[in-house]
């Protein structure tokens, strides 16, 4: 099925639009994890683990970022939606990277 190329043009909007999904997304997952411990009689304790939450999210949309943009640039479109679409700690794209991806000389 071939789409339209208006609707697989990149524009700066689009891109605005997807590195504000892509940022903000684990943020309000996280918010709405913390209301739904607190429904239900949990108290959380972010605060005990926080360091290393952040850690890991840092890691993981580094090797994300870099995943995509090269399975992108290579038009390798499974790779570049099974990397959006998981969350493995930075262990996906760096197998991409390291295996799957053409190193250009």
């Amino acid at each position: 099925m071939k789409l339209p190329k208006e609707l697989t043009t990149v524009t700066p909007l689009s891109k605005f639009i997807a590195l504000l999904i892509y940022t903000l997304a684990p943020v309000i997952a996280f918010y709405l994890g913390l209301n739904y411990q607190t429904s239900i009689g949990i108290q959380p304790n972010p605060g005990r683990f926080m360091f290393l939450i952040c850690i890991v999210v840092v890691w993981e949309i580094i090797w994300k970022g870099i995943g995509m943009y090269q399975s992108a640039q290579r038009k390798n479109k499974f790779w570049f939606v099974i990397i959006l679409i998981t969350n493995s700690i930075g262990i996906l794209p760096l197998i991409y990277l390291m295996f799957f991806a053409k190193i250009k000389k």
